[in-house]
């Protein structure tokens, strides 16, 4: 037997209700307390911050995704765990070795104006392919 949630989602013509019947003025607010563990809040709150947002506006963006898709907008994969509380992946902010000798490098021709530019996708593959059989001395197909 299979279980199913059902919601009731509203119609198009419910929809058009709301909007010509709401008044903005009389829109009231309301505060949401919420609980959590503070090093969970802190984590969060970093990378909220580092998108420019506030907790307060992140909060509001995910109540109305939730109330305009009707459905809840998180991925509830399993964790592995059960019973517990699940470990919670990080994410490692910092580049690696190669994206900063990557980042300094095109600083660098940014500084010194060492860089060519083209003028679409076709022209740059077509440079890096022939200065690639400049390389290995070898012709290039003219064919693409």
């Amino acid at each position: 037997m299979t279980n199913a949630l059902l919601v009731d989602r509203p119609t198009d013509d419910d929809k058009l209700d709301d909007m010509t019947t709401k008044d903005a003025k009389s829109t009231q607010t309301v505060s949401v307390t919420v609980r959590m563990d503070k090093n969970l809040k802190d984590r969060a709150s970093a990378v909220i911050d580092y998108y420019g947002l506030d907790v307060a506006s992140v909060t509001r963006a995910f109540f109305t995704a939730i109330a305009r898709t009707q459905s809840i907008p998180l991925d509830f994969g399993h964790s592995g765990t059960h019973g517990s509380e699940p470990d919670i992946p990080t994410v490692d902010w910092e580049p690696n070795e190669e994206t900063i000798a990557a980042m300094k490098e095109t600083e660098e021709m940014i500084r010194t104006g060492n860089y060519r530019s083209y003028g679409s996708a076709r022209e740059m593959i077509e440079a890096i392919l022939a200065e690639d059989d400049e390389e290995t001395g070898e012709e290039g197909d003219s064919e693409t």
